[in-house]
């Protein structure tokens, strides 16, 4: 695996929440139950490192449950969760969300 552990931590926990976002939301997933199962295993297990962000680093030690999606209702990043899975694993949903966006801006100007 690429990156140092703190490299590595971060982007399991950006995978791991993004992943239960999409199932939460019941949007498409973008991994198999047990490649999520066992990403929450490693994330749980390496709860207690820090990343160098604090609010995420007390929100997995506090709210992470390896057992259940839940706790993604909680995360204190829930746009930027969307923005991720909206632009890296489906883009169209991206490119639509930016053309809403326009639309609303233009008929706010007018």
């Amino acid at each position: 695996m690429w990156g140092s552990l703190i490299e590595q931590v971060r982007r399991d926990r950006i995978i791991v929440a993004v992943a239960a976002w999409a199932y939460e939301r019941n949007y498409k997933p973008i991994m198999a139950d047990s490649d999520y199962d066992a990403l929450c295993g490693r994330v749980h297990s390496q709860r207690n490192v820090a990343t160098g962000n604090h609010r995420m680093d007390r929100f997995f030690q506090r709210s992470f449950d390896p057992d259940t999606g839940l706790w993604v209702h909680r995360h204190p990043d829930q746009a930027g969760l969307e923005n991720i899975y909206a632009r890296y694993w489906y883009p169209t949903l991206y490119k639509d969300a930016i053309k809403r966006a326009r639309r609303r801006a233009r008929r706010k100007a007018r």
